[in-house]
């Protein structure tokens, strides 16, 4: 009878402990899923934050980038502006240089008539001094005389004209020149102006990329801390159930453990029949 009760007490000190082990197990199982639940909820506000964060700073530079292209936009404006009014001052200078040639050759035309009619009146005054005193007009020194004031007066027309003449030409050539120059500079301020635009138009798409591409990754972040919360939830999932399912063992093996001890106990096999309430363990009277 010793002995029966010896394994009776064993069965319920091995039940007990089973109970015990059980317990533990499952609560490990439910605070492990707990912190694995507060783990993915801790990660996702992390990654969702970090998310907001990153779009925020594409946020900044795509706003950096978009006032790069209104600055070169304005600056593309403002040059050709600039060269506009070069080229007009410039065809302003070629005028006035064409103005002030047409007006010193009317002045240079004067001067040449004015010459030649000083030069006959030089003549005549000559002819008729020389004719009071006699003299011969058509002859001898009279004659070269009046000949070589001719040739004077048309020497001096002709350099006066021939003078006149390179100075028209000349302010001609600088109005060319300058008329050249106002080309010249509103071609180049028109091909600044469309270079400028296009850099600006370019500095543009590369911000509606940039800005589409940091939407795109925050939704991908977002998508991922979706995931990884997801993922952990289910881990955490995972360990609850592992831990109702050391429950549900537990009880089976403590129930089990009961029912052998109800067969071993009153009844034992080890050491015959027991007749009396005192064999039972300690607790089960």
């Amino acid at each position: 009878m010793v002995l029966g009760t010896t394994a009776a007490t064993v069965m319920m000190y091995s039940a007990i402990a089973t109970a015990i082990g059980g317990g533990i197990s499952a609560y490990n199982s439910f605070q492990s899923a707990a912190t694995q639940k507060n783990i993915a909820n801790y990660n996702y506000a992390m990654q969702q934050r970090n998310a907001k964060m990153q779009l925020m700073s594409n946020t900044v530079q795509v706003k950096q980038i978009e006032q790069q292209a209104r600055f070169q936009k304005a600056e593309a404006e403002i040059n050709a502006r600039l060269a506009e009014n070069e080229a007009q001052a410039r065809n302003n200078n070629a005028q006035n240089e064409r103005n002030v040639a047409l007006a010193q050759a009317s002045v240079d035309r004067e001067n040449i008539r004015r010459g030649n009619m000083d030069a006959d009146q030089k003549r005549a005054v000559i002819r008729a001094s020389q004719g009071k005193s006699g003299g011969q007009l058509d002859a001898g020194s009279l004659m070269e005389t009046d000949v070589k004031a001719a040739q004077d007066a048309e020497i001096a027309a002709e350099e006066q004209h021939r003078m006149s003449d390179i100075g028209y030409r000349q302010s001609f050539a600088k109005a060319a020149l300058e008329d050249f120059g106002a080309e010249m500079a509103r071609a180049g301020a028109s091909m600044d102006l469309a270079t400028g635009l296009a850099e600006a138009r370019l500095t543009r798409s590369s911000a509606a990329l940039q800005e589409a591409t940091g939407k795109s990754q925050y939704l991908m972040d977002q998508k991922r801390a979706e995931i990884a919360r997801v993922s952990g939830y289910a881990d955490a999932k995972g360990s609850q159930l592992s831990g109702w399912g050391s429950l549900f063992q537990t009880a089976g093996s403590v129930g089990s453990s009961w029912a052998n001890w109800q067969h071993v106990g009153p009844s034992s096999s080890w050491g015959g029949k027991a007749n009396s309430t005192s064999q039972r363990p300690p607790g089960f009277a």
